[in-house]
C-alpha cells in the first residue's frame, strides 16, 4: 500500500470520528451551552455598561448636592473599578469577568461598603431635596445605580451556578504532513501494487 493511501485512509478516519464527535451528546450539549453563553455575555455587558453610565450621572448628582467628599471619592472608586472589570468582558470567556464582579459587589467587604454608601447617598439625596410636588415633568432625583450592580452581581452568580462551564468534547488530530518515522523514506518508494506501474522508477522492465 503506497503511503498517500495511508494517508488517505488516516484522513478519512479522522473525518468520520469528527463527525461522531460532532453529532455525540456531549458536543450537541456544549453547543447548546456556547449558545446561551453567547446570550449572556450580551446581556452581561450592555446591562453592566447601563449601569456604570447610570453610577455616572449619581456622582454627577451627588456632586451638585455636596456629597461628602470622602464618600463621594469612595463611589467614584467603585464606579471607575467597575469600569475596568466591564473592559475585561470578552465573548469567549464572559465567565472570568462575571466572577470578579460577584466577588467585588458580593463579599462581604464589598457588600458593607456598598450598603453603607446606598444608604448614605439615598439619605443625603432626601435631606437636600427641594419642597415641591413631583410631576411627570420633574421629580426628585434619586440613586438607582448600587441597587442595580448588586442585583446583576446576584443574577450573574446565580447564572454561572446553574450554568457550570462544559469542557469541549474534541478529538486529536495527527499532525499535518508525513509522520516523522516516514519523513526520511525516499521519494522513489514505491508500494507493491506500484511495481506494475510504469511510471514508477521500480517497475518491471
Amino acid at each position: 500500500m503506497s503511503i498517500q493511501k495511508i494517508l488517505d485512509m488516516a484522513e478519512r478516519f479522522v473525518t468520520i470520528a469528527e463527525e461522531t464527535v460532532l453529532q455525540s451528546p456531549a458536543n450537541i450539549e456544549y453547543k447548546a451551552q456556547r449558545d446561551k453563553l453567547s446570550q449572556f455575555y450580551d446581556i452581561f455587558y450592555r446591562q453592566i455598561r447601563a449601569t456604570i453610565s447610570e453610577m455616572g450621572s449619581d456622582l454627577d448628582t451627588l456632586k451638585m448636592r455636596n456629597f461628602d467628599p470622602k464618600m463621594w471619592k469612595m463611589l467614584a472608586k467603585i464606579y471607575h473599578s467597575l469600569i475596568e472589570i466591564s473592559k475585561e468582558i470578552t465573548e469567549d470567556k464572559p465567565y472570568i469577568a462575571a466572577e470578579k464582579l460577584v466577588h467585588y459587589v458580593l463579599d462581604r467587604e464589598g457588600a458593607i461598603m456598598l450598603d453603607n454608601l446606598d444608604f448614605l447617598a439615598k439619605h443625603h439625596l432626601k435631606s437636600t431635596n427641594v419642597d415641591f410636588k413631583p410631576s411627570k415633568a420633574f421629580r426628585q432625583p434619586e440613586t438607582r445605580s448600587i441597587d442595580n450592580i448588586k442585583k446583576l452581581a446576584l443574577h450573574v452568580k446565580k447564572f454561572m451556578t446553574e450554568n457550570p462551564l462544559i469542557e469541549s468534547p474534541s478529538i486529536s488530530r495527527p499532525p499535518s504532513g508525513l509522520p516523522e518515522t516516514l519523513k526520511d523514506v525516499p521519494a522513489f518508494f514505491a508500494g507493491q501494487e506500484d511495481v506494475t506501474n510504469p511510471g514508477s522508477p521500480n517497475a518491471k522492465k
